[in-house]
């Protein structure tokens, strides 16, 4: 035999060794599935419908409800924002006046008999009385033994000076 003929020799050999390994291999599966499988008849106290129902605890299971829903439409666009909220404006509190600048320095009689009432400015001394004006719109309303009454002009407020504390 030549090389040809030992080569298609072998060729048909091993062709033959496949065929007859994928037959009995599928004989082999066939052995073990039975042909025909019997068919028990439905009891007789349960009847035939065409409907098949789910058992009970099937039927009963209650589902989850999502809390997305997922067919929602979808924007992009920036969400509008809710309008604010007017915030009232502070309520300014009422003016005051200045922390009145004057002390109550002494009292005198004068040469003709008169009292002289003085207030103390710093270094700087004045002779009030009655009616008269200070600077910085204060104005002297009463004065009396006890007490002196300055009223701030602007806002008409008063100051209370005690003499017989200052004394």
């Amino acid at each position: 035999m030549n090389r040809r003929a030992r080569g298609a020799l072998l060729v048909g050999v091993c062709a033959l060794a496949a065929l007859a390994g994928a037959i009995g291999a599928r004989e082999h599966a066939r052995a073990d599935v039975p042909v025909s499988v019997p068919i028990e008849p439905a009891p007789a106290s349960r009847p035939v419908s065409s409907v098949v129902q789910p058992p009970a605890a099937v039927r009963e299971r209650t589902w989850p409800v999502s809390a997305v829903d997922p067919f929602k439409p979808v924007s992009f666009e920036a969400p509008v924002a809710a309008p604010i909220a007017a915030v009232p404006l502070p309520v300014e509190p009422a003016p005051i006046a200045p922390v009145f600048p004057y002390r109550f320095f002494g009292r005198m009689t004068g040469p003709d008999g008169k009292q002289l009432t003085y207030l103390a400015r710093g270094e700087n001394l004045l002779v009030v009385s009655p009616g008269g004006a200070l600077e910085g719109d204060y104005r002297i309303e009463t004065m009396s033994d006890n007490e002196i009454i300055v009223v701030y002009s602007p806002l008409n407020e008063k100051t209370v000076i005690n003499i017989r504390a200052a004394e």
